[in-house]
């Protein structure tokens, strides 16, 4: 696995890290600073969009379908977006 450049210890972006937070100000600034890390995952393969997905941030998963984000994504465990919105 390639190092993937500005993660903390859980290999997660700032944007993946406000997504979970549900702050869209600060997703959004995170966004403007690195829209490369849209669709990049974490170390357990959960994505910006799954972790706003799993808290129920409905703003935070709009903006981030509006940015193009990819919704094909699966997790290590290989839930969904969709998955984690329903057990949200």
């Amino acid at each position: 696995m390639a190092h993937k450049k500005n993660v903390d210890k859980f290999g997660a972006t700032r944007l993946s890290r406000e997504s979970e937070k549900g702050d869209l100000a600060g997703v959004k600034a995170a966004f403007k600073a690195a829209p490369e890390e849209l669709n990049q995952s974490d170390f357990a393969g959960i994505t910006p969009l799954q972790k706003a997905s799993l808290h129920g941030w409905l703003d935070v998963v709009d903006f981030l379908l509006q940015q193009g984000c990819r919704t094909d994504c699966e997790s290590n465990d290989r839930d969904t977006p969709l998955i984690d919105a329903v057990e949200y």
